[in-house]
């Protein structure tokens, strides 16, 4: 099957819990990978079919949120919500602490009210980014594909707001709505995986899969149009194209070379 960028890819597969148990670490590690390939194509085709709706922007608030509050998360993990005390203080015999260098103490005081605000902030974000998830409720239905044999199941939104977008993945359509994506998204965001729901490095219309680092445009045109307009890109492309004229000279004598000792 060919993409729009006109390279070969592989189907979008369902993953059941059906499914044979995976027994080895590759094994694992592909199934893992199916799970977010196919969680992420379900957002970017919901994406792409409810672009410019009210349920579209409610989304889209949600996933800024999600890759923000990551953000701060990221800034705090690793260090201690209260900060021990720093190493310029002495402890008195009374078990008080003395300050041996005042200067270190103020940046010191800098930086522990720094971490506070950055934690004070991630708690209220975090907290009104649940309050918005807690107004989600789904149902749970069972999914059957008679042609494939597959059955599984959907969490489908109690408080459906409109028709939901029927998605072909693999042998299977999945129904999804609003609420759908939601959960698709936080669970990206819960295996650090939100990136591969990513917008069109070029048009900034198109919502695509980002399969590798590389995966930035959702057509050849765009890919190509990028090229043309930064001058970086431009660079580079010049580069890598004059190493491949320099093997393929290279190539080509060497073969030149060999013929005329067989002749």
């Amino acid at each position: 099957m060919l993409n729009a960028m006109g390279t070969k890819q592989r189907d979008h597969v369902l993953v059941h819990a059906t499914d044979r148990k995976a027994h080895t670490k590759t094994e694992s590690h592909r199934r893992q990978q199916q799970i977010v390939v196919s969680d992420a194509h379900l957002a970017v085709e919901w994406l792409n079919a409810r672009r410019g709706t009210r349920e579209y922007r409610r989304v889209l608030r949600i996933r800024n949120e999600l890759i923000e509050t990551g953000k701060m998360f990221d800034a705090l993990k690793g260090r201690e919500p209260i900060p021990s005390p720093p190493e310029f203080t002495k402890r008195a015999a009374d078990g008080t602490y003395v300050v041996s260098s005042p200067e270190k103490c103020l940046v010191w005081f800098k930086r522990h009210d720094d971490f506070r605000q950055l934690f004070d902030d991630f708690k209220r974000r975090d907290a009104a980014l649940n309050k918005t998830l807690g107004r989600y409720s789904f149902r749970v239905l069972r999914v059957f594909d008679v042609r494939s044999g597959n059955k599984g199941w959907n969490a489908v939104s109690r408080q459906a707001s409109c028709s939901p977008v029927g998605i072909a993945l693999g042998d299977s359509v999945v129904q999804i709505d609003e609420a759908s994506v939601v959960n698709v998204l936080v669970r990206l965001d819960a295996v650090d995986e939100l990136h591969r729901v990513c917008l069109c490095a070029k048009c900034k219309e198109t919502w695509k899969v980002q399969l590798r680092e590389m995966d930035k445009f959702c057509s050849r045109g765009c890919r190509e149009a990028f090229r043309r307009d930064d001058p970086a890109s431009r660079a580079r492309h010049a580069h890598h194209q004059a190493k491949y004229r320099e093997r393929e000279n290279a190539r080509n004598h060497a073969n030149s070379e060999r013929w005329k000792r067989e002749i």
